[in-house]
């Protein structure tokens, strides 16, 4: 699940409501916005929470049910995010909205 604490660590609470299974293997922080995160599950895909992981929601459109091996935001735009799959890599350009594969510039594709 995902944790999360608001004095240095000293209590922790549960912030995976929404968020089914156990495996979260990747946890993502909007920069410009820190109530925006992703998490990568094992379960559910890709997740997100706008309210700082009060609640959970999935944001899987175009992944056709892949699940993220790994999971990257672009440092200098936080709406561009990147996920690996067993079944191949994916990117939104629209902080989750809509993910599309990346095959151009990927060793070994032309």
């Amino acid at each position: 699940g995902v944790f999360k604490s608001i004095d240095s660590g000293s209590n922790w609470v549960d912030s995976s409501v929404g968020i089914e299974g156990t495996g979260v293997d990747r946890l993502v922080i909007d920069p410009t916005t820190p109530a925006t995160l992703y998490a990568g599950t094992d379960f559910q895909g890709v997740c997100k929470s706008t309210n700082a992981g009060a609640s959970w929601v999935e944001v899987n459109n175009g992944l056709g049910g892949h699940v993220p091996a790994s999971l990257e935001m672009d440092p200098t735009d936080p709406q561009t995010l990147y996920v690996g799959t067993q079944g191949g890599f994916f990117k939104t350009s629209d902080a989750g909205g809509e993910w599309t594969p990346v095959i151009h510039g990927l060793p070994g594709v032309a």
